[in-house]
């Protein structure tokens, strides 16, 4: 087995270095949906499982591992529902103390959180700031409304729905007008501020070390699925410029 966790900009380097392997199944835990296809290309698509992971952490200052939420790990065939070998890999998990399941759609899982992340990844870039903190806000929160909703066409195209629960329910949330989403996701960033008010994305953390952020795998990803589906993603798109301008410029670091 083989799970892919580098950052997507790393992706190409790290297959090529495993692509001489022989592979009964690969995931990835990687942002975007961009991952499996690269796996099916260096595998085959009979090895790809699904997969998302949940969990946030940091280093902090004194390089320190702060463990900041511990949300769910979610393993499935591409197909959906259950399989022996899924079953076989979240056991594992759940034995080494993680909270991990199969879903019984792990595409829906793999959209949702793409959706969800491309918002919080692009007000995070915007105000390097604790996630509930720019959430919260009205004026943010109008901003990855647009962002999510935008970026919800494309599983909208291709016939996935989003996952109809949790503190920011995607499914619900995009089929709101504008003032109701932006006050859904600032109740989200209260109820993040109460429970885990430290985390800040990866890519946060990535831009204040100074190092590459993933960009074209994700945002840029996005954008070019939206101009081969026809679909006008206006905000998105602005927000894909600006991130590969932060990405290509010198990052300042604490």
């Amino acid at each position: 087995m083989l799970i892919l966790s580098v950052k997507t900009q790393d992706t190409a380097a790290a297959l090529a270095s495993v692509r001489h392997m022989e592979v009964g199944s690969a995931l990835s835990v990687q942002n975007g949906i961009k991952k499996n296809a690269q796996l099916a290309e260096a595998f085959g698509a009979d090895a790809v499982l699904g997969a998302i992971s949940v969990i946030a952490a940091a280093i902090e200052a004194n390089a320190a591992a702060n463990y900041v939420m511990e949300n769910h790990t979610l393993i499935g065939e591409p197909s959906g529902g259950t399989s022996a070998r899924s079953e076989d890999i979240v056991g594992r998990l759940v034995n080494a103390k993680l909270v991990a399941s199969v879903p019984e759609n792990i595409l829906c899982e793999e959209w949702t959180k793409y959706v969800l992340w491309l918002g919080v990844a692009t007000m995070a870039l915007m105000l390097h700031q604790a996630t509930w903190k720019f959430l919260a806000d009205p004026d943010m929160a109008c901003v990855m409304a647009r962002v999510a909703r935008e970026a919800a066409l494309l599983p909208a195209h291709l016939g996935i729905s989003l996952r109809p629960e949790g503190p920011l329910n995607l499914s619900e949330l995009v089929a709101l007008n504008e003032d109701d989403a932006a006050a859904m996701i600032q109740q989200a960033g209260k109820m993040i501020g109460k429970n885990s008010p430290s985390y800040r994305p990866s890519i946060l953390q990535d831009v204040h070390r100074g190092k590459s952020i993933e960009v074209e795998e994700t945002f840029g990803h996005a954008v070019s699925l939206a101009r081969e589906y026809g679909l006008a993603v206006p905000t998105l798109e602005t927000c894909y410029h600006m991130l590969a301008a932060v990405n290509r410029l010198p990052h300042l670091v604490d």
